[in-house]
């Protein structure tokens, strides 16, 4: 009766081991024409980012002292 409790369970792992799929890697996944489109998007959205952060630092130049501020404290000294 022992041996046979004992197979069972082993019966189990091996079946949990078959149902477990290990996540699968970047060259092994098919790239989608949306998931191919991510990179792009998430570039130009960096972009935008940075060109109003120009045109809001801008505000900051001292044109007295030739020196960009990035906070406002430093420019009211």
């Amino acid at each position: 009766m022992g041996k046979e409790l004992l197979s069972q369970s082993n019966l189990g792992l091996e079946i949990q081991e078959e149902n477990i799929q290990r996540k699968k890697l970047d060259n092994e996944v098919e790239e989608t024409e949306e998931n191919a489109k991510k990179p792009e998007v998430l570039v130009e959205r960096e972009q935008k980012i940075q060109t109003e952060v120009k045109e809001i630092r801008k505000v900051f130049y001292c044109d007295l002292c030739n020196k960009q501020y990035k906070l406002v404290v430093e420019f009211e000294e």
